[in-house]
């Protein structure tokens, strides 16, 4: 597998420590719609955190556009990662060992416009749509 990374812009925010975690169980096959870019909203595209007013990090690969997140709650939980997709709490190497909110493909297929894409964390190997 080729070693990628995810990279972050962000504002100031708390943080905490957060583990990887897996919410959503769905048989579907077909990709559901995230946000459209320029909302801002978590999982919109985009291009630096500047598109991302109303979630504050964009998550991208390098050279590449990503999409709008947050960071995870607390330690194991991507509850406020929405329920839409397949959720987890993502480490990109953030201050203080903070995840991101992200959607996790390979089993489930990613929202329209997404593309699964392997990454290397520091928890290993990872499918993220981005």
């Amino acid at each position: 597998m080729p070693e990628a990374s995810a990279s972050a812009e962000s504002s100031d925010l708390e943080s905490s420590n957060l583990d990887d975690t897996s919410r959503f169980d769905d048989s579907s096959s077909e990709p559901r719609n995230r946000p459209p870019a320029g909302t801002g909203l978590i999982y919109a595209p985009c291009r630096t955190s500047v598109d991302c007013d109303l979630s504050e990090l964009c998550v991208f690969p390098e050279d590449e556009s990503g999409f709008c997140t947050q960071r995870c709650t607390r330690p194991n939980d991507a509850s406020d990662c929405g329920d839409e997709f397949a959720v987890f709490c993502l480490d990109i190497g953030l201050p203080d060992d903070d995840r991101v909110c992200a959607v996790s493909c390979g089993n489930v297929p990613c929202p329209s416009d997404m593309r699964c894409e392997d990454i290397e964390t520091s928890d290993g190997a990872r499918a993220v749509c981005f």
